[in-house]
């Protein structure tokens, strides 16, 4: 049965057997980080800045989802690298924290019978939450006077316009048959 989609509350966490010390599978990865993602808009303060994250996104780090999972920092940079080349999420990585955006993360949560079909093409609202990231980013990169900061910001963003071309190129694997 490939049709369809199901949903997964949040408190599978508080199981046992989530809870246990073996390190997860990239299947329990994956869904982990669905987990993970806001459902809802939120925001948090980084030092004196307010940092804007949207539903489908998650602010963290590779050492706490290295920890979480298990796994050493290389192995999580290599899976999430492997993610992003699927066009299953888009990574932004600053010397301040890592934003995971999960791709076609309102496609697969809500629940509407006239949703669209999933894509990896970037949408209108997701450019915007792209071009709201950056501004979040530029606004704390101005607060910040150390220049080889500034310029892994600068560049992490460069980064993000040269891959919007590669993830449009991975949409078979979000195709419904």
């Amino acid at each position: 049965m490939s049709t369809g989609y199901v949903k997964i509350f949040r408190s599978i966490e508080e199981n046992v057997l989530w809870q246990d010390a073996e390190p997860f599978g990239k299947r329990a990865a994956w869904i982990d980080l669905i987990l993970m993602a806001n459902h809802k808009d939120s925001s948090f303060l980084m030092g004196v800045s307010k940092i804007n994250i949207k539903r489908g996104q998650k602010w963290t780090s590779l050492g706490h989802l290295a920890d979480r999972w298990h796994w050493s920092r290389e192995r999580v940079s290599r899976y999430l690298n492997l993610l992003e080349n699927e066009g299953m999420i888009w990574q932004e990585r600053t010397n301040r924290g890592l934003l995971i955006t999960i791709v076609n993360y309102s496609v697969y949560q809500d629940f509407s019978p006239t949703t669209k079909q999933p894509t990896s093409q970037p949408t209108s609202q997701q450019t915007r939450i792209s071009q709201d990231i950056k501004q979040d980013i530029k606004q704390v990169s101005q607060r910040v006077t150390n220049n080889n900061v500034k310029n892994d910001i600068k560049n992490d963003i460069k980064n993000e316009y040269k891959n919007v071309n590669k993830r449009s190129a991975h949409s078979d694997f979000f195709v419904e048959e």
